[in-house]
This record gives structure tokens, C-alpha cells and sequence, in this order.
């Protein structure tokens, strides 16, 4: 029993944290129960004082786990919304309550007021993760099942071999040629026909291998370019980099492995045959000592594959920091900050090397233990075999002790390495199948969701209802803080609209919506009088279009760029849209024109052109919507009005939504709505906004001093 302080409800609360990431629960439902273990604890603090006594106890049971909390008190129920002390608390545990898959129970028993939380742990086993990568085979199924058959053959010759062996050692003892001659070219014609089904096996699992690979690889990536944005912002681009990576390759050539390590198993057994037949005591003590050795390398591989999980997420984490660290190297040199970056970078990884030194030292320490085991064992069977030997036990001949000695070698830790392997090789297929499946799976990684309705082209009919958004509503630590706040608007099919306001006061946030870039989860956001989570993605990505202020290149040439939108997209429709912003006698410039290649993020191109280039690929797609989000900041006044000049007419028909700081941009515009603080505050024409709202004059005549 504990006393309710402070410092043991922190100590609580963090082991069983660490017991969760172990155990490999999903980690909001971590984050949703320990905040909840650590409110309810407060809460009899609060009620009782600090010399309140409770204990607490976490068991696993198949796939979930049980912490049972005990405290020792008159009886309190923490989740009864009457006893709560003010509604704070009640709005607490209903957002806890809404994170949580498995809600916790109530009881109170012998004086104790006793809560169990339930959690869903995600590990695998190696029937399910190979039951997941057998459908990346694709037509190489049945020659996969072909390999394993020609393997269970080979590990029929590989029991023959040594029975064999230990024929050609008694005939060598007995001085019988013939028998020598025919045994020896047994042993030869065995071992040809051994190296022509392994050859034919690792050509199989090479063929099956690089398939799995391949087929991993790109399921992977589209169902990560499917996670919802909120996850990926807050998950980082390093853990979907390692995932697509280093798992996706310890998973595809997981079976291979394992497969190879099975037939050197097979090897040992026929040695084992072997020693059976010749002595079946000796038989025994080596098996049971491998029995021993198994039990403890199995008990190894349990550890080392929870600490492993804890070690891999924390890779994650500094992955992602190095991410950000190259992506913003150029910013970092600017403001001078390498020295903090490169401090915090040591900060990262030597938390990862913490997590890296207790994994591996925990695991070398059952190695020493199965080490001395080995020795042990061996000590004991030269002993055995000693005795027998020099009492004639069992008729033991210096022959029979030759060859027992002899397989021993062999077999002791030759056989503890190869089930090291094995087992290592068996954790690691799991565990990257367990972090693969885990970014499949909808609930730690939600995916973009869309309804069935089907249109082919919209008008661009926009309007919202009693529309309220908060970026961080699905985090269990974070109170809901809207950015838009009961947002009402009509907007119709080809009006040209411009939203200005204050930096951080909605705008951006509205077009996400209209894009499905985030999910409408208060009110409604229709197009063409379409509820936006009824219609499906082709209708939505096929009709609407953003332009960002700070869009992305790829890596790749201008006219690649392009055709990523439209791969059937002509010579003559590229280079019209190019023309129309602006950018194509830009392009002609270089020494390769259009096929140019523009570096990361088009770093070969300067901000002017990476936007007009975005614009032109977005004209490509003939959208009837489109949304430019502060995409033309980079240009001057001059080529800014020709471009959106050639919009205006490229696009009729198109409703054009533009997002500017610059109201010269939008001043033109049919409709101005003027966004402050997630309201929209008015709309309107130009002369209407400078006449009627205050703040829109105040930024007007702001811009107009300044320029």
C-alpha cells in the first residue's frame, strides 16, 4: 500500500505509461487512460489527504490489459457527475470518456473503492503478420509453397548427413574400406543435391522477396497519403519514413530469414537422430540441456521485443527532429541557431541511446547467463561421457565417445546461436508487422473519410452552417480551442471571392475545410447543396483546388511537376497553362526548358516562380473551385494583376476564392468577407466593407499608408 502524495501518484502514473508502450497499446489510448489515472488519484487527494492509502496492480491477459486501482476510503465515486466538484471536472472525464474504447468500472468493496481500466494491446503473433504479408506475394503464392517443401526435403537429407557421418567415423575406426567409399560418396552425392534445392529455394525467395518489397512499399505509401492531416502533424514525417523503410524491409525479408534459420534447425535435428541411434542417454541430457537453452532465449526474445518497441518510437521521435532539422537548415544558418539545433539534437538522441543502452544490456545479459549454461552443459556431458566411457557403460566404445563428442561440439552453441537467430529474427518480423498493421489501422492512424454521393462536376456552390473547427479536438490532452467559431456563408457557383482579416484569424482554416484538407465536425459545409462528407474523394479532389503561399516542388523536372496533376496533360496544354501564369518565357530561359529539373522543393527556382508554377499546375486540373491561399505574395504588383487577370479569364464559370494580406489583390472581388478573430464579421463589396466595417477601413487605410 502507498500514501496518496504527490510524488507516487507521478511514480504510478509512469509506470504504467512505460508498461503500456511496451506492451504496445495504441498511444492516445495511453495518454486518454494515465491522464484519467492521474485525475481520479487527485481526486481522493483532494477528498481524503495524502495519507490515504491505495495500491494498484496491471495484469495482461491475451490482448488486453488490466489496471486495477484500490484506494482505501470512504466510498467515492470519481465518475459520478453529482459528487464531481465543479463541471470542469465533469467536462474532463467526458473528453477522457470520449478517447477511450474501453470505458473503466466502478465498485467499491471492502472498504476500498476499486476502478479497473481496460486497454486494447496491438501486439502480433507470427500467424497473423504472415497471414498479412501473404497477400503482397501476388503469383508467386505457389512457387513460396514450392521453397518450403524443397526445404522440409533438404532438412530430410540434413538428418541423413549426419547418420552418415557417424558411419564414415565407425568405418574409418574399423579400417572398412568399401564401406568408407560408398559412405563418402553418399555424403557427396547428398550434399550436390542439397546445394541444387537451396540454390532453387533463394532464387524462390529472392523472386518472392523483392515482390513483397515492392508491394509493401507502395501499400504503405497510399494508405500514408490517406492518414487524416491532424495525425500526420502530429505523428511527424520521421515515424512514416522508418515505417516505409527499415520496417517494410525487416518485413519482407522476415520469412527468408526465418525460413534459412529453420533449416539449420533441421541440420541440428539430424545430428540429434544421429545421437539418438547411437546412444539414447546422451540423447536425452542433450535435449533436455537444448530444452533448457530454448526456454531461456524464448524468455530473452519476450523482453527484448517490449524494450524494442519503447527503442524504435524513440528513434521516431529524433527522426523526425532530423527531418525538420534538414528541411530548415537553411533557416537555422540565418538566424544563427546551429548551436541550439545541434544541443537539442544531442538531447534526442541521447535519450534514444538511453533507451538503445537498457534494451541491449538486458538482452547480453541473458546471453551471458546462456553462455554459461552452454558451458555448464558441456562440462556435464564430457563428465557422462568420461564415465560411460571408462566403466564400459552401455558398451561405449572410443568410437561411439568420438563421435558423441563430437556431435556435442556441434550441436551446443552452434544449436543456442541458431535459436538466438531465430527467435531474434521471428521478434523483429513481428514487430515490424505490429508497427505496419498499427498505420493501417483506422484508429491510431484515422484515414481520410469520404461519403459515396458521386458527382461529376459541381457548380461551386459553397455554403456553410453553424460551422465551428479546432485543430487540436481529437487530442485527449488539449481543451477545444475553436479557430472558427459559428461560421455562416453563402458563396455561389463562379462569384469571385476574397477573404481578408487579421494573420491567424480563419482564413486559411476555411479554405482546409472546402478542400476536406480537415474534416467539418461541428455544423455543415455543403457544396452544391451537398453535405462535404457525403460526397466522394474523386468528386471532391476532381472539383476543387488550393494554391498554397508556400507551395511544393518535387524533386523532379518543371514538366513533371506539372503532369503529376494530369499524366495525360499535352505539350500545348502545359506550356498554355504556363503562359497563363506567367512563368513560361521564365522556363524557356533554361538551358532545358520545360524539362529542367527544379532540385527539393524546387530550390533551383526563386519564391515568384515556385508560385507561379503551382498556379499553372493547379490550372491544369480545371477545378471548379479554386482557392488561392496568399499564392501570388511572392510577385510583384505588375505580374500579380496579369496573373490573376488570366485566371479570372481562364476560369469563368470557376468560383475563385482568394485568401490576401494585399487588398489590392481582392479589392475587384464580387464578394469580400472579412474574417476577425474565427467570426465572420462582414461581407460585401469593396465600397460596402470601407463604408460599413470599421476594422476592414482600419486594415485598408493601414495598406494604403505603407505602399
Amino acid at each position: 500500500m502507498e500514501k496518496l502524495t504527490n510524488a507516487n501518484i507521478n511514480d504510478t502514473v509512469n509506470k504504467v505509461k512505460a508498461f503500456y508502450t511496451k506492451e504496445g497499446a495504441d498511444s492516445s489510448q495511453i495518454i486518454a487512460t494515465n491522464l484519467l489515472i492521474e485525475d481520479v488519484l487527485c481526486s481522493y487527494q483532494i477528498n481524503f489527504g495524502k495519507e490515504t492509502q491505495y495500491k494498484y496492480s496491471i495484469k495482461k491477459n491475451k490482448n488486453k490489459a488490466y489496471l486495477t486501482l484500490k484506494v482505501k476510503s470512504p466510498q467515492k465515486n470519481p465518475f459520478n457527475k453529482e459528487e464531481m466538484r465543479n463541471n470542469e471536472d465533469a467536462l474532463v472525464y467526458e473528453r477522457l470518456f470520449a478517447n477511450l474504447r474501453i470505458l473503466p468500472t466502478y465498485t467499491y468493496s471492502h472498504d476500498f473503492n476499486v476502478i479497473v481500466f481496460k486497454i486494447s494491446l496491438k501486439g502480433t503473433n507470427f500467424r497473423e503478420t504472415f497471414k498479412f504479408c501473404w497477400r503482397f506475394i501476388d503469383n508467386y503464392k505457389v512457387k513460396f509453397v514450392l521453397a518450403i517443401s524443397l526445404q522440409a526435403l533438404t532438412a530430410i537429407f540434413d538428418v541423413v548427413v549426419p547418420l552418415l557421418t557417424a558411419t564414415i567415423i565407425v568405418a574409418y575406426t574399423d579400417k572398412v574400406l568399401d564401406q568408407i567409399l560408398i559412405t563418402a560418396l553418399s555424403i557427396c552425392l547428398v550434399r550436390i543435391i542439397v546445394a541444387l534445392l537451396n540454390w532453387i529455394i533463394v532464387n524462390i525467395y529472392n523472386r518472392v522477396f523483392f515482390t513483397a518489397k515492392i508491394n509493401l512499399i507502395v501499400y504503405v505509401c497510399e494508405v500514408t497519403t490517406q492518414v487524416r492531416n491532424y495525425c500526420l502533424d502530429k505523428k511527424g514525417a520521421g515515424l512514416f519514413v522508418r515505417r516505409l523503410t527499415e520496417d517494410v524491409d525487416t518485413l519482407s525479408q522476415g520469412t527468408q530469414g526465418i525460413s534459412e534459420t529453420i533449416i539449420q534447425i533441421a541440420n541440428f535435428i539430424g545430428i540429434l537422430g544421429a545421437v539418438c541411434i547411437l546412444s539414447p542417454l546422451s540423447f536425452a541430457y542433450i535435449f533436455i540441456t537444448l530444452f533448457i537453452g530454448a526456454m531461456v532465449e524464448r524468455k530473452r526474445t519476450k523482453i527484448y521485443k517490449k524494450d524494442d518497441r519503447v527503442y524504435r518510437e524513440s528513434t521516431e521521435i529524433y527522426s523526425n527532429f532530423i527531418v525538420e532539422l534538414v528541411n530548415g537548415i537553411k533557416d537555422i544558418k540565418l538566424f544563427n541557431g546551429r548551436k541550439n539545433f545541434v544541443n537539442e539534437t544531442r538531447k534526442k538522441v541521447t535519450d534514444t541511446r538511453s533507451k538503445g543502452l537498457l534494451m541491449y544490456d538486458k538482452n547480453f545479459r541473458f546471453r551471458f547467463f546462456r553462455e554459461g549454461l552452454t558451458g555448464i552443459f558441456d562440462f556435464g556431458f564430457m563428465v557422462i561421457l568420461g564415465v560411460a566411457l571408462c566403466t564400459n557403460f552401455l558398451g561405449t566404445t572410443v568410437a561411439d565417445a568420438l563421435v558423441l563428442f563430437n556431435y556435442n561440439a556441434s550441436l551446443g552453441p552452434n544449436t543456442f546461436l541458431t535459436i538466438t537467430r531465430l527467435f531474434d529474427s521471428i521478434k523483429n518480423f513481428n514487430l515490424s508487422g505490429e508497427r505496419i498493421m498499427n498505420l493501417i489501422d483506422d484508429e491510431e492512424y484515422p484515414k481520410d473519410k469520404f461519403g459515396k454521393t458521386h458527382l461529376d462536376k459541381i457548380e461551386g456552390k459553397i455554403t456553410f452552417k453553424n460551422v465551428n473547427f479546432a485543430y487540436n479536438h481529437s487530442d485527449p490532452r488539449e481543451v477545444d480551442i475553436n479557430v472558427l467559431q459559428d461560421v455562416n456563408l453563402d458563396i455561389e457557383p463562379g462569384e469571385s471571392v476574397g477573404f481578408v482579416g487579421k494573420t491567424g484569424s480563419g482564413k486559411t482554416t476555411i479554405l482546409n475545410l472546402i478542400g476536406k484538407i480537415y474534416d467539418v465536425y461541428n455544423g455543415e459545409l455543403l457544396l452544391d447543396d451537398v453535405n462535404i462528407n457525403d460526397l466522394d474523394e474523386d468528386t471532391i479532389r476532381n472539383n476543387t483546388i488550393t494554391i498554397t503561399q508556400n507551395p511544393y516542388i518535387f524533386n523532379m523536372s518543371i514538366k513533371d511537376n506539372l503532369r503529376i496533376v494530369r499524366a495525360d496533360a499535352t505539350e500545348q496544354e502545359i506550356e498554355k497553362v504556363c503562359k497563363l501564369a506567367c512563368i513560361h518565357d521564365d522556363i524557356k530561359k533554361l538551358r532545358n526548358s520545360y524539362d529542367t529539373l527544379v532540385g527539393e522543393n524546387g530550390i533551383n527556382l526563386s519564391g515568384g516562380q515556385r508560385q507561379r508554377l503551382a498556379i499553372a499546375r493547379a490550372l491544369l486540373i480545371n477545378a471548379s473551385i479554386i482557392m488561392f491561399d496568399e499564392s501570388t505574395s511572392a510577385l510583384d504588383n505588375v505580374t500579380q494583376s496579369k496573373v490573376i487577370e488570366n485566371i479570372k479569364n481562364h476560369s469563368k464559370g470557376s468560383t475563385v476564392i482568394m485568401v490576401a494580406h494585399r487588398l489590392s489583390t481582392i479589392r475587384d472581388a464580387q464578394k469580400i468577407v472579412f474574417v476577425d478573430e474565427g467570426k465572420i464579421v462582414a461581407v460585401g463589396k469593396h465600397k460596402d466593407l470601407f463604408e460599413n466595417c470599421k476594422k476592414y477601413r482600419e486594415l485598408y487605410d493601414l495598406e494604403d499608408s505603407i505602399t
